[in-house]
């Protein structure tokens, strides 16, 4: 440990020196009295007292002062420091304002993206005990997850002993009318005390009841404060007025904040706003609404909770209330961390760590460079007295100064910018409209802060104050070996991080291109989408909406800018599931195999008209034929038919759930390309039946003539002549649904190419300075080569080359390392292999390239050299080779 300036042993010695010189006079006096030499030392010691005390304070009293004024003088010449470096930043506009801009971009983007991870994936649920919350499925066969039935749990609410809470809660849109243009809203239906037990906290009213969900209760509902100031005005008497949701009148009796948004930013819940929260019935005969879900008691693990759930379902098997029995599964906040979404934000995370990591080191790297052109004016400094300290503290005050105005425009970008972002991309990524900058999102920007000040500034500091007063009176700056080392090193590791960026950013965007190219089976480019709920207060009776749909589909038809109308359950990117098996009818008799997952959709004829998916095979079905006729997907043929041909074949659907139901016959009579419901999946087997144009909810597909925009207009006021209460929002255009259910990969994409183009940038700009740095040292040795006769090209290109041995090495290191990491990114990627040859390539090409071009411009001082002044003048020495 030091002791201010000498240290401890420093003031020890000098100290003993001083005690001996006064005993040294003391005895000399002693002895001019007329005592012996042995008698006046032992005279003098005794006067002056124990030697080893007085020793001991003497140290620590000047310690104290050395320390005190250490302390003193570093905080009396802050503002002097704080004077200096604003002057040396007058001098260089454009170097501080690159230098604020890197760290505004590289704090901001970091502080941004870990206010998304943040609030996604690291932050905890927003209520007591959510890291409990599991959400309960069954699993007939892996890989398949349906919702349990009503008697199912039905008996795990009486029966189990492991939870706090347990209810069920199913999102769904509803119709709002009444209230301005209709709207489809957001709603949840919620077991009463579920909504306790997530923290809500009504600001007015209350919030629902066990006696809203009895039978017969009038139905009632708790709203969002959105929906209150939106819709209802903000009116101070909004309890007890009602709402028309899907045709019902529901009173008003509560009004929740928006923190409860945050709820539906986890899976383990669901995704979508909520605005109005419905009691679901409290009736066991009812079907389970929606999601099961439950609390679980503190100190219950999985385990316990699934052995528990299995157990009283195999009890229901066994007293004959439960058909069969399947292993059950429970899903937690946990997913959360091992999500697409979570690890993609790992990913950008991960990529703008590494450019705030470049850019330190490259701000680093040109602070030594910089440190070393003022290298007189430092050694000035300390020959008239000022302390190495005193350099440090200098350098480390105009880095500080830098990094702190450029963190602070950084996180107010981010402040800014997320907000923005959540907004902007909350349609098609729900996760996204909570994110928040909060104290823990600040925090980090303050470490990335003071981690980027320490590379970029106080460390280069401490480098350069050894440097002083090694060479004096030079008229240049002296750069050694060391020095050009220290450079090299920095340009290496810049190299080889912009490469594993680089790369990634590459496979990603590559990924993407692949995305894009895949044909979806259909064609979205002038597909529109109206989905519709006829309510049943205006449509109770199925040949009342039939009716309905059929007076829309007359006048859509009928419009000019309309080519094809088709009415079906589903459109083509959100195809319904069906969980069972196609049975062709010569192997009813045989063992069933297990169920999977089979994409059916109900359409009217002309539904592979209108989007664009022509029968390959076969025709389309007809609504008269004399019995259900069905189009299949080929892929449909190949796992159900096999080798044998399935036009004209009967076949009926069977599923666990209804095993021991007689069989409905259909036959085949087309066949089609698959669609692809989502672009990153297998789109599996696919059927179409014939429709029943009285379901309650329906969806049609408008082919346009030309721009689907254009249009809206007339399809919108065709519609609402018969219905006027068809909500705006139900349209959207098929083109931008596909495109957003590839967002994520599109994010990814984009933001690693930005990150890797700023990475790149900043490389460039590490090679230029090291270059320029190495050219400054050889510029007295070039002029002895020039001197005695080399040629200035020759040793141009001599410099170049030995200039771009650290990018060499940084361009190797850098591809070992992109080729360990690209591993990690196989879940992220589509279509590629995840060490794409052409990406690992491509990437150290154009580094490899750039960082030559960057390396030229500093060289050519060599072709402008004089050697003769250059020699006389005193250039810069240093070591050859």
């Amino acid at each position: 440990m030091r002791w201010g300036r000498k240290g401890r042993k420093g003031w020890r010695d000098e100290v003993d020196e001083e005690l001996a010189f006064h005993l040294e006079m003391r005895r000399r006096s002693l002895q001019e009295q007329g005592l012996s030499e042995e008698a006046a030392d032992r005279e003098a010691r005794r006067r002056f007292g124990p030697v080893r005390p007085i020793r001991d304070a003497c140290v620590e009293v000047n310690r104290r002062e050395e320390v005190r004024r250490m302390w003193s003088g570093m905080w009396s010449g802050t503002g002097l420091d704080v004077r200096v470096a604003l002057r040396q930043f007058a001098r260089r506009p454009g170097y501080v304002a690159v230098v604020i801009a890197t760290f505004a971009l590289a704090v901001g983007g970091n502080t941004a993206a870990f206010s998304l991870l943040n609030s996604i994936v690291l932050q905890p649920t927003p209520f007591e005990g959510g890291d409990r919350l599991v959400r309960m499925w069954l699993e007939p066969q892996e890989g398949i997850l349906v919702t349990p039935s009503s008697e199912l749990s039905t008996r795990w609410r009486e029966r189990a002993r492991i939870f706090d809470e347990f209810g069920t809660l199913g999102i769904a849109p509803r119709l709002l009318t009444g209230r301005g243009d209709p709207e489809t809203l957001g709603t949840a239906t919620a077991t009463p005390s579920l909504l306790e037990a997530f923290g809500m906290r009504p600001f007015a009213g209350r919030l629902l009841g066990a006696s809203d969900a009895r039978a017969g209760a009038a139905p009632v509902a708790v709203i969002s404060e959105r929906l209150w100031t939106t819709r209802l005005d903000g009116a101070s008497d909004v309890i007890g007025q009602g709402i028309d949701l899907d045709g019902e009148t529901h009173t008003v009796v509560g009004v929740v904040g928006p923190e409860i948004r945050r709820l539906f930013a986890s899976s383990a819940l669901g995704r979508g706003d909520v605005d109005a929260w419905l009691p679901a019935p409290d009736d066991r005969d009812a079907t389970a609404s929606g999601t099961v879900i439950g609390i679980l008691r503190e100190g219950v693990t999985r385990e316990q909770a699934v052995a528990e759930l299995e157990a009283i379902a195999a009890q229901a098997v066994e007293d004959g209330d439960l058909e069969v029995e399947w292993p059950v599964r429970l899903s937690t906040q946990e997913a959360l961390a091992t999500s697409p979404l979570a690890r993609t934000l790992w990913v950008v995370f991960a990529c703008v760590g590494m450019v705030l990591l470049i850019a330190c080191l490259n701000i680093g790297g040109v602070q030594i460079a910089r440190g070393i052109e003022r290298g007189g004016e430092f050694e000035l400094r300390s020959a008239i007295g000022a302390s190495r300290a005193g350099l440090v503290r200098q350098l480390a005050t105009e880095g500080l100064l830098l990094s702190g105005v450029g963190a602070l425009i950084g996180v107010a970008l981010a402040y800014w910018g997320v907000p923005m972002l959540g907004s902007t991309l909350g349609a098609e990524l729900p996760e996204l409209r909570t994110v928040h900058l909060d104290l823990r999102v600040l925090v980090f920007a303050l470490v990335a802060t003071a981690g980027a000040s320490f590379v970029s500034g106080i460390a280069p500091g401490i480098l350069i104050s050894r440097r002083a007063g090694r060479v004096s009176g030079a008229r240049t700056s002296t750069v050694g070996r060391g020095d050009v080392r220290l450079g090299r090193l920095l340009v290496g590791g810049e190299v080889a991080l912009t490469i594993v960026l680089l790369v990634a950013a590459g496979l990603f965007l590559t990924s993407y291109r692949h995305l894009r190219n895949v044909d979806p089976g259909f064609d979205p480019g002038r597909l529109i989408v109206l989905s519709l709920s006829a309510d049943s207060v205006r449509y109770p009776t199925a040949p009342e909406r039939a009716a309905f749909y059929a007076s829309l589909r007359e006048r859509f038809q009928g419009l000019p800018a309309v080519g094809a109308v088709s009415l079906a359950t589903g459109s083509p990117d959100r195809l319904p599931g069906y969980y069972g098996v196609l049975v062709p009818e010569d192997r009813w008799s045989e063992p069933r195999e297990d169920a999977s997952v089979l994409r059916a959709n109900w359409v009217d004829p002309g539904y592979f008209r209108a989007i664009g998916a022509p029968i390959v095979e076969g025709r389309e079905p007809v609504l008269d034929a004399p019995e259900p006729e069905v189009v299949i997907s080929r892929s449909a043929a190949r796992v159900y038919f096999g080798e044998d041909a399935p036009l004209g074949r009967r076949f009926a659907l069977w599923t666990p759930f209804a095993a021991d139901n007689p069989p409905e016959w259909r036959r085949v009579v087309g066949i089609t390309e698959s669609v692809r419901p989502e672009i990153v999946e297998d789109p599996g087997p696919q059927i179409y039946l014939s429709l029943d144009s009285g379901e309650e909810r329906a969806t049609f597909l408008v082919r346009a003539v030309g721009s689907p925009s254009d249009a809206l207009p007339a399809l919108r006021e065709a519609a609402w002549a018969i219905d006027d209460r068809i909500p705006v929002d139900a349209w959207s255009l098929m083109a931008e649904r596909v495109q957003s259910s590839i967002i994520r990969q599109s994010i990814t994409a984009k933001l690693t190419a930005a990150f890797g183009a700023i990475a790149l940038l900043i490389a460039i700009v590490g090679v230029y300075g090291a270059v320029l740095l190495d050219s400054d040292r050889r510029v007295r040795e070039n002029a002895i080569r020039l001197a005695l006769g080399a040629r200035p090209a020759e040793l141009r290109r001599r410099m170049i080359w030995t200039s771009m041995a650290p990018v060499m090495v940084g361009l190797a290191g850098g591809l070992i390392g992109a080729g360990l990491a690209a591993g990690a990114l196989t879940s992220l990627l589509w279509g590629i292999s995840p060490r794409e040859p052409m990406v690992f390539l491509l990437a150290p090409a154009v580094l490899g390239l750039t960082s030559w071009a960057a390396a030229l411009a500093p060289t050519r001082q060599v072709l402008r050299l004089d050697p003769a002044r250059t020699l006389t003048e005193g250039g810069t020495a240093g070591p050859s080779g």
